[in-house]
């Protein structure tokens, strides 16, 4: 029997009873919001997490969770990022997306974020302290 077919007042018993964990792997709305209560319960950004995501190219949870940190990205922040410096953490993502881990879906989604809120990349710049003799 298909849980379509029972009356709604069952259904819903049943629901209650089953985790938001299990529910997850039903469907994208269930898995929105467990990955949002997720995202939530940690504080900081977990750099090794976003490095995953693009190392990987999962464009659908590496959009949900530009999302959710969209607003610490955009922050005029300046990172070291071998002997790069970049203004801000989205534009050290747009760099790992098209030069380190050549992840095509992500990049099209960090771009589409960008035009959203029209910020413009910028020029990254390099450190040369090499002396010379």
């Amino acid at each position: 029997m298909r849980i379509n077919q029972l009356p709604e007042d069952m259904v819903g018993e049943i629901f209650s009873f089953i985790s938001l964990d299990t529910l997850s792997t039903c469907n994208k709305i269930f898995w929105r919001e467990n990955y949002n209560k997720k995202l939530k319960n940690t504080a900081k950004i977990n750099h090794s997490y976003y490095r995953f995501l693009l190392r990987n190219d999962l464009n659908f949870i590496f959009q949900e969770y530009l999302m959710f940190y969209f607003p610490i990205f955009i922050k005029n922040k300046k990172l070291i990022y071998q002997d790069k410096i970049f203004p801000r953490k989205i534009e050290l993502l747009r760099y790992l997306t098209c030069f380190v881990f050549e992840s095509p879906k992500c990049k099209i989604i960090i771009e589409k974020f960008m035009k959203r809120d029209k910020l413009v990349f910028k020029k990254i710049k390099t450190k040369l302290n090499k002396w010379t003799s």
